[in-house]
């Protein structure tokens, strides 16, 4: 019998390392899915499971594959979310109507910081006059641009622009939609111009 030296190192045995352990899991897809996975699997060789998690581990590895994910899922937040508003405002209409007050609001209240060089309209008392003064026709406007749309929606091109009384140069939807972009355009800036009349006027009432 041999003794070993004190510091001597026993060798192991040589042979494959120990695999990874691999676990279940378990998931629906539909019967289409399946098919072509079978395909796949059968078609390199392999079992569904290897083809499965050779295709899952791509997809972490694959750019391309994770930002078409990422653009799914902020496309579907985004459509939450914008769901999730037009509930908030009560529907379609409810919401327009605030979008549309909201656009009102600003235009005024940047005109009003403007006659006060810049000063927040909220810190003087004439700014919430004027503010006050400016958005007093405001519910008119925006329940009439509600009932607007609401015609628009149910109208051709063509039959819009001839309730408008409009003059088209052509029958097809492409020359009416041009002359009510048209009506629209001098529509903005009749309105703009009449803003600027009645600051205008307001300044010279406060004066």
């Amino acid at each position: 019998m041999t003794e070993e030296a004190p510091n001597s190192v026993v060798k192991r045995r040589g042979g494959r390392p120990p695999s990874k352990k691999r676990g279940t899991f378990s998931f629906r897809v539909t019967a289409e899915l399946r098919a072509k996975l079978e395909a796949a699997a059968a078609e390199a060789g392999k079992p569904v499971s290897e083809e499965i998690e050779a295709r899952l581990e791509t997809s972490f590895r694959d750019p391309t594959i994770i930002h078409a994910t990422t653009e799914q899922t902020i496309s579907s937040i985004v459509f939450q979310l914008d769901r999730q508003t037009t509930e908030m405002f009560g529907g379609e209409h409810g919401r327009f109507a605030g979008e549309e007050f909201g656009k009102g609001f600003s235009l005024a209240a940047k005109i009003v910081e403007e006659r006060l060089c810049g000063k927040p309209w909220h810190k003087d008392a004439s700014g919430i006059e004027e503010m006050r003064l400016r958005l007093r026709r405001a519910p008119d406007v925006v329940i009439d641009m509600v009932l607007h749309r609401i015609k628009v929606q149910t109208e051709t091109p063509q039959e819009f622009a001839a309730r408008l009384g409009l003059k088209v140069e052509g029958p097809s939807e492409e020359d009416a939609q041009a002359a009510l972009i048209r009506y629209f355009d001098e529509q903005v800036e009749q309105r703009r111009l009449a803003i600027k009349s009645e600051g205008a006027e307001i300044e010279a009432d406060q004066k």
